[in-house]
């Protein structure tokens, strides 16, 4: 989205946090950062309290996820709209302790822009508000050339974050639009109307179809087809259905479904990445492997999100979480987002249900239900954040960890989540959740998830089957938290599983949803 599509916004929805602050969707802030650092959406606020100067911050899912840390005094009516690139943005308590702002920029008029040969001009110490299009690493001299060769990038800001990150965008601009940065090693630039004549293909992959401005999300996810899997004709007889036409940065990914009579078919499925430039190594086969990230699996005509029908089922799939250290996450997970493609992506931490089949690494894993008073997308604080998760969870489990004599998480093993009914029917009221690892003949059963340790705000449980009812999104991620933000997974420091594992990608196979063994 281009500079001129970010407008003040008259009323933001704040959703407010314990001991002051608050945060929203599809905003930002118009001046200038004093860093950034790449996590999660709900690390940002928790990074920017433990800044020194920073008083507020904003969010998009840019390059994995880029957290935009600001200072100086601001007020709620300051943020203005961006509904690309899932954006949020926030504020911390605003008191007389605040600490002291940013320094004061210098004018925007004293940006002293150079103006080359090639179309190309830049300065230093400056900035441009808007969402970003695209980046890419390298030195501050070379960001310019990559903007005139990506297609839509009109103007582009280098910082020193990561070794050098070019931050490439879109709009018509003027050099009076730059602000100036207290960041002394910060660049930005534009290109002339006339671009270079030598204007090549794109040096970045294109933004794929689910990250370039995103419709806003519908008041419902009931999906576009609600009907059962197609059922084999008789006992006995595969069906293996046709692929549609591959939507954009799709890989075939099939994955196995089996009906009452136990016989199973093969349903060739689509992976789309959440954005571009993710690592990955995808196969027909059912195997995949992949790098910081998150891929959404679409049904097999490609026209929607695959969508699960959970109560009184099972999903399986086997997983290598060798690499995957501590403080980094590997999950895979069911969002009720909606089922059109390109739709907002949602979960648990804002506006719908979600379902933490496995969030992992080489020291434990957890399985979490994340349940929302109303089915769809809803607003403000109205989802069980925290999730429920109480006995379901291998952190204190001895059992499972490197080297284990049950679980050996340095080795491949099968996870099995079952979703039991209280009739044990499609229709039943979900009662308990039940998962267990398998590996090499060896079991490993987490414990229940019931209404007994869950929390009552939310409708426990119950509530998770009926947005289970309604279908949901299959969502693979891999992502990392720094400065203790994955404590709550792993223990941190204090655990004496958390040994060294390298930056391997995170690996999932198998996939497979059946009746209830």
């Amino acid at each position: 989205m281009s500079a001129a599509n970010l407008q003040l916004r008259d009323s933001v929805a704040w959703n407010q946090v314990n001991g002051g602050g608050a945060w929203a969707l599809n905003c930002a802030w118009k001046d200038a950062n004093i860093g950034t650092a790449n996590i999660s959406g709900d690390q940002c606020g928790s990074k920017c309290a433990s800044t020194s100067g920073c008083t507020h911050f904003a969010w998009n899912n840019v390059n994995g996820g880029i957290c935009y840390l600001k200072a100086g005094v601001v007020s709620a009516s300051s943020a203005v709209a961006d509904n690309a690139n899932q954006a949020m943005c926030g504020y911390l308590k605003q008191t007389a302790a605040v600490a002291a702002p940013a320094p004061a920029p210098v004018a925007a008029t004293s940006i002293k822009f150079k103006d080359e040969s090639n179309g190309i001009y830049w300065a230093r110490k400056c900035d441009w508000n808007g969402a970003v299009l695209s980046t890419t690493t390298g030195k501050g001299s070379q960001c310019g050339k990559t903007c005139a060769k990506t297609s839509g990038c009109t103007h582009f800001s280098w910082t020193e974050a990561n070794g050098g990150t070019c931050w490439m965008k879109a709009g018509a601009v003027s050099k009076s639009d730059a602000i100036a940065s207290s960041n002394k090693g910060a660049l930005c630039g534009g290109i002339t109307a006339a671009k270079p004549t030598t204007s090549a293909k794109p040096t970045t992959a294109a933004k794929p179809t689910t990250a370039a401005a995103p419709a806003k999300p519908t008041t419902s996810v009931t999906p576009t087809t609600t009907k059962a899997p197609e059922q084999p004709a008789a006992p006995g007889k595969t069906v293996t259905s046709a692929y549609g036409a591959p939507p954009a940065y799709a890989t075939k990914f099939p994955i196995i479904e089996c009906d009452k009579t136990n016989t199973c078919y093969k349903r060739n499925t689509f992976l789309i990445p959440a954005w571009g430039g993710i690592s990955s190594n995808i196969q027909e086969s059912g195997e995949m492997s992949f790098g910081l990230g998150r891929f959404y699996l679409v049904d097999a005509a490609a026209t929607t999100y695959k969508q699960f029908y959970l109560n009184n089922r099972q999903i399986s799939f086997t997983t290598d979480l060798s690499g995957i250290k501590c403080g980094q996450n590997s999950a895979l997970y069911f969002s009720a987002m909606p089922v059109n493609l390109g739709s907002t992506y949602c979960d648990g931490q804002n506006t719908c249900m979600e379902m933490d089949i496995l969030e992992g690494n080489i020291a434990s894993s957890q399985v979490t239900t994340h349940e929302c008073t109303n089915l769809g997308q809803v607003n403000g604080n109205n989802c069980n954040h925290n999730g429920c998760a109480a006995s379901g969870s291998t952190k204190f489990a001895t059992q499972v960890g490197p080297n284990s004599a049950v679980i050996n998480t340095l080795k491949p093993f099968k996870v099995t989540t079952k979703f039991i009914t209280s009739d044990n029917t499609d229709q039943g009221t979900l009662t308990n959740i039940v998962q267990v690892f398998e590996q090499e003949g060896r079991k490993f059963e987490t414990g229940n998830i019931n209404k007994n340790n869950c929390v009552n705000d939310y409708g426990n449980v119950a509530q998770m089957g009926r947005g289970q009812q309604a279908g949901m999104t299959l969502i693979l991620s891999y992502w990392e938290a720094g400065n203790g933000g994955m404590d709550w997974l792993d223990g941190g420091s204090s655990n004496p599983k958390c040994k060294s594992a390298g930056n391997q990608p995170a690996k999932y196979s198998n996939i497979r949803v059946e009746p209830i063994a």
